[in-house]
């Protein structure tokens, strides 16, 4: 799983419909058909009915609900680097950093 795929299965979600969504990532449609359906084959379940329309699966809402939490954190890590003097951090910053594992913890 990447943060590139986790962008693809949002967009799709919100657009319903995959060319809009490759569109909307600046991709071709097989190329994120693709991505999505690899990212499926790894977790073993479809995210996506496809026919007769594009819609979530319940599992797949469970995942976009998932998704949406990683997306925020990396637009505020990025947020944090863009701050002048490289970001002091926020509470929520220092919250990450008490959950995680000390190896990764700076």
């Amino acid at each position: 799983m990447d943060l590139r795929q986790v962008e693809y299965v949002i967009a799709v979600s919100e657009e319903l419909a995959f060319t809009r969504a490759a569109r909307r990532c600046g991709v071709s449609q097989p190329t994120i058909t693709s991505a999505i359906q690899k990212l499926e084959r790894e977790l073993g379940r479809p995210m996506f009915h496809r026919k007769p329309d594009v819609r979530l699966t319940e599992f797949g809402r469970r995942v976009v609900s998932q998704f949406y939490r990683i997306r925020g954190i990396c637009d505020a890590i990025a947020a944090m680097a863009a701050a002048p003097g490289g970001g002091g951090g926020t509470a929520e910053s220092a919250e990450i950093e008490a959950r995680a594992p000390e190896s990764t913890a700076a």
